[in-house]
């Protein structure tokens, strides 16, 4: 019985090995090209948005005495990574929200410009995705409550944009990391359906 059962699988199993034997170029051709597709898929909008994204500048934030400077990139703080729900409300927050199922979730940023200024500020938060045709998509690391308070609207977002750490030129990390901690340094970024890339520092006198 065993060896009727073997005999017959062997027979279910040939058709595809000589199929696949057949046509292995075509395979090994598809092997190699995913990985590749999955590669270029990754780097697309990197590309799309040092093309085609709106050029803006954000002020950075006055931070504490920290190690910024990392030896080949630094660190970046703006306001609006931190939100306080008391003072600065999210569109579409859903009602029954705890800062543990808030933790991972996307949120939107819509961008403005300062008034009497150059730069951007984000304007209002979302957790929907906008309509306006600037903003930045960002992600809740993490929410926490201000204080003593037990009060679920006195939470804090602390969210990241992915716009906080830029690649520097060698020996530049002193002067930047001086005008970081002042909040001296002025960003230019480009910003493309949400997505936005660090593409210069400039120090401020």
């Amino acid at each position: 019985m065993n060896s009727k059962s073997l005999d017959f699988n062997h027979l279910r199993l040939e058709p595809l090995v000589n199929h696949i034997k057949k046509h292995e170029p075509k395979y090994l051709i598809l092997a190699l090209f995913i990985p590749v597709m999955i590669l270029l898929s990754l780097t697309l909008k990197p590309i799309m948005t040092l093309q085609l994204g709106q050029t803006i500048q954000l002020q950075t934030l006055p931070v504490d005495p920290t190690d910024l400077f990392r030896g080949d990139y630094i660190d970046l703080f703006y306001d609006m990574t931190q939100v306080d729900l008391k003072e600065t409300p999210v569109e579409g927050l859903p009602s029954d929200y705890t800062p543990e199922t808030l933790r991972g979730q996307e949120i939107y940023g819509i961008l403005a410009p300062v008034e009497g200024g150059q730069t951007y500020e984000v304007s209002h938060y979302t957790m929907q995705p906008p309509l306006d045709p600037l903003y930045l998509k960002g992600q809740i690391r993490y929410a926490y409550l201000n204080g003593n308070s037990t009060q679920k609207d006195q939470l804090i977002l602390n969210i990241d944009f992915g716009i906080d750490r830029y690649f520097i030129e060698e020996n530049s990390g002193a002067q930047l990391d001086s005008a970081s901690r002042l909040g001296k340094v002025l960003v230019t970024l480009k910003v493309y359906k949400g997505f936005g890339i660090v593409t210069d520092l400039d120090i401020q006198k």
